[in-house]
């Protein structure tokens, strides 16, 4: 089982990942992201620099699909997946 802890100035946030996970990266797949995102938010990823841009569209720089759900990942969070002993499995911080 894994544990996505997010981490940001005013709180921490455990989400129960279950057993797998799939990370996508803005950067590394834009389609792909582009599609989760629109799922998950209901609107269109634009541009950053489009009027149009949310600040959603701005700061999210992946999405974790499970088997039941979809979080988003934003930049300025520290976000570490781990294992059920609590041991870090992953950091994804946005770097």
């Amino acid at each position: 089982m894994y544990t996505l802890r997010t981490f940001t100035d005013t709180s921490e946030v455990n989400i129960n990942l279950g057993d797998y996970y799939e990370i996508t990266r803005r950067f590394e797949a834009p389609k792909e992201f582009a599609l989760l995102f629109e799922d998950h938010f209901e609107k269109k990823h634009v541009a950053d620099l489009d009027p149009e841009a949310s600040e959603e569209s701005k700061l999210c720089y992946a999405i974790i699909s499970t088997q039941r759900d979809t979080v988003p990942l934003y930049i300025g969070q520290k976000n570490y997946v781990v294992t059920d002993s609590g041991k870090t499995f992953s950091n994804l911080t946005y770097k």
